[in-house]
């Protein structure tokens, strides 16, 4: 039996693939714990006294370069062998060259890992395991992907107790679930088509789990927790009509809990629409990314039109659904004329909540290609670095994409939430965009986050009240490095 730590930064949100990689470790006779710490000698004290096998991160491009920290601390003081999953090492696979890094996980990992805990548990050799690339002796033993999981329904529910020492998420009443893997569309700015393409020949890319498993581990959730919002965490929720109706029926005979899903204007109509209604959907968020139909095709390979996203926006009213909308800004091609189309797009349709983001190419996007192709680089970015600290503060100031309005781009950015929600204030907000970018800019857009946070995570007033201190003291203390 070998033990295995999950080590996570932030403690606003469950992990949902290290709950499913934890509830298959122990399914299959392994231990396993979550440590969420940020205070460096504590979290070595923590560790020391788990005394794991292998410490274990998921992490997306950015948070990887704390875990990377954090890995090679624990390496230096305890000697303990860590391994990264997610996102950045699955595109990024290079990171296994970083000092202080064992091995990196691509793509599922389940298989994987139990595979590694079974060589660790008996003291076998790792380097052959497929998914991973593990580092040895000074050599990276590269292998390759084994086929996909096809079918969904064999896995055991997420591990939803490895957080339960953490009271302010196990007190949270909006649960997490997901009913498949794999998405059917190819955004240009999207990890979905890079991630089929590194699949090709290995099994069905889109997979979905039956109705009834879903059920039931809504149930398994709904009779050992405070369940008030169900959450569906898949890319789409809407894309297969005949297996959406079956579920909405039995959802509202069966859970009677409010849900929210995320949807995408061309998948829905009248009678989607109705029946999520119907079942008991309180809540939908979508994709408009942009105002300008061109650069959603011609940009984003998001073949959705105006009709379409407004047809969207005045069904949701219709039935009562409230709705969120994602944006970016800052997208090639793009103009200060384009980004105010986006927001007025936005109040078009009512949108509820209005979620605005600059663009960022990550690492094996086709949009980083596309960039590269057209020479679209900043001057003075080296490409290579990409994966590096750039994206350690993204969400603030940063683009890669040559423009000349940068500056009142990124002061859109930060009014976005507003400009959308308070018509009265447009005015004010075209002259004041043209000021110099300032850290009382970045704190509205930081404060704008704070009704998306409440509605998200249904947490009462005094909590978001916490998370609003904490946004402001981050500011601050980013204002002091800066």
């Amino acid at each position: 039996m070998a033990t295995i730590v999950f080590i996570q930064q932030d403690s606003l949100f469950e992990h949902f693939g290290t709950e499913y990689l934890s509830s298959f470790l122990k399914q299959n006779g392994h231990e396993v714990d979550m440590i969420i710490e940020n205070r460096k000698k504590k979290l070595v004290e923590l560790v020391r006294k788990s005394n794991p096998d292998l410490v274990a991160f998921s992490c997306t491009t950015g948070i990887h370069l704390w875990a990377i920290d954090i890995a090679r601390m624990l390496r230096e003081e305890l000697g303990i062998l860590n391994i990264f999953g997610g996102p950045h090492p699955t595109f990024s696979p290079e990171m296994i060259d970083t000092t202080g890094v064992d091995i990196i996980a691509r793509g599922e990992g389940e298989h994987a890992l139990l595979e590694l805990a079974n060589c660790i548990d008996g003291d076998r050799d790792i380097t052959n395991i497929k998914n991973l690339w593990v580092k040895k002796d000074g050599v990276v033993h590269k292998n390759p992907l084994r086929p996909l999981i096809q079918n969904l329904d064999e896995l055991p529910f997420p591990d939803r107790e490895l957080y339960s020492r953490y009271d302010n998420l196990k007190k949270l009443t909006a649960k997490k679930f997901i009913t498949g893997r794999g998405c059917p569309y190819s955004c240009s700015f999207c990890f979905n088509r890079t991630l089929r393409e590194m699949y090709k020949g290995k099994g069905k890319y889109v997979r979905r789990r039956s109705v009834d498993n879903v059920i039931a581990e809504i149930k398994t959730v709904k009779e050992n927790y405070n369940l008030e919002v169900v959450r569906f965490s898949d890319d789409t929720f809407t894309f297969d009509h005949k297996w959406l109706f079956e579920f909405c029926k039995r959802y509202k005979e069966e859970i009677k809990v409010p849900y929210e899903c995320l949807i995408r204007a061309d998948e829905v109509n009248e009678q989607v629409i109705k029946n999520l209604k119907q079942s008991g959907c309180v809540y939908v968020q979508f994709g408009i990314e942009s105002g300008n139909e061109r650069i959603r095709k011609e940009i984003l390979n998001k073949h959705i039109t105006d009709e379409q996203i407004i047809n969207t926006g005045r069904l949701l009213k219709k039935y009562g659904i409230a709705f969120g909308a994602n944006n970016m800004v800052g997208l090639p091609t793009e103009t200060i004329n384009d980004i105010y189309k986006t927001m007025e797009l936005n109040s078009l349709i009512k949108v509820d909540i209005p979620i605005g983001s600059i663009l960022q190419p990550f690492p094996k996007t086709k949009i980083l290609s596309y960039i590269q192709e057209h020479d679209l680089i900043e001057d003075g970015v080296d490409i290579n670095t990409l994966n590096d600290d750039l994206f350690s503060n993204w969400d603030i100031n940063i683009s890669v994409i040559k423009s000349d309005c940068k500056n009142e781009m990124f002061n859109l950015h930060k009014f976005f939430y507003v400009y959308v929600k308070y018509p009265v204030l447009r005015p004010i907000i075209r002259k004041i965009v043209k000021l110099p970018p300032n850290h009382l800019f970045n704190l509205m857009y930081r404060m704008s986050w704070v009704p998306r946070v409440r509605g998200t995570l249904r947490i009462s007033y005094i909590d978001t009240l916490k998370y609003a201190i904490m946004l402001l003291r981050n500011v601050m203390m980013s204002n002091r490095r800066s």
